[in-house]
């Protein structure tokens, strides 16, 4: 049956990449956008990210299964580098897939709860907040924010950083804090450009140059985020 295939599927996709079927939802797209003050001016950087939805289970009012497809912000802050807003949070690792539903599901073109009779609200900027209420999986609130990164060196993946969400300035110098984060549904195509200020693309170093990555981020909390953090493309889209 379908939903045994979609569920043994859901259960390989971090592992093999396996993706579902069509959506059995509408997809949508949101920009997120990221604001930074620096003593020059605000700077800000976006990008699209495109949501699609599918049923996991045989329960009319069962799970699904998000995926999203886009790249993270950039935010060009000059001659200070670059500040990095990323698809995965310390509490989630798709929260590119989730936010939306979380901050503005009355905007969402479905619902779960009444799909029959549902009428989206009128499209509108959202702040994403500092921390989110607790879930059943997180029983403590939990950070708004996906993880942000900086690297030290544009040119090697061993030189990212961590960037405190709530203290920019320790990473770009005095003056520079980040004023807020919106989201807002659109139409406009996907982001990939911001792919491009990352160093030489992860699949294609050479099997020493992981290792001497690995060898460098070892027992390193920024070990833990990979290009998948940076960037998810579908099945069928191209790179």
């Amino acid at each position: 049956m379908r939903w045994r295939r979609l569920a043994v599927c859901a259960a390989l996709l971090p592992v093999a990449g396996c993706q579902p079927g069509d959506p059995e939802y509408p997809s949508f797209r949101y920009r997120l956008t990221v604001e930074v003050q620096t003593p020059e001016g605000t700077r800000s950087g976006s990008s699209v990210i495109e949501v699609n939805t599918y049923r996991q289970g045989p329960l009319p009012k069962g799970g699904a299964i998000r995926r999203a497809s886009g790249a993270a912000v950039a935010v060009d802050l000059g001659s200070r580098g670059k500040l990095f807003v990323l698809l995965s949070s310390r509490n989630d690792y798709e929260w590119a897939e989730s936010i939306m539903a979380r901050v503005a599901a009355e905007q969402l073109p479905y619902s779960f709860k009444d799909p029959d009779h549902w009428i989206p609200a009128p499209a509108r900027p959202v702040t994403i907040p500092r921390t989110l209420p607790a879930t059943l999986k997180n029983s403590e609130p939990m950070s708004g924010y996906p993880y942000m990164v900086r690297f030290k060196d544009a040119g090697d993946w061993g030189s990212m950083q961590f960037v405190d969400p709530d203290d920019l300035a320790a990473s770009f110098g005095k003056g520079v804090r980040l004023l807020r984060i919106t989201a807002q549904l659109t139409g406009d195509p996907v982001t990939r450009d911001s792919v491009a200020a990352l160093p030489r693309p992860y699949d294609l170093l050479t099997d020493k140059d992981r290792a001497d990555l690995r060898d460098a981020a070892r027992n390193r909390p920024i070990a833990l985020i990979r290009p998948n953090y940076f960037y998810r493309w579908l099945k069928d889209e191209s790179r």
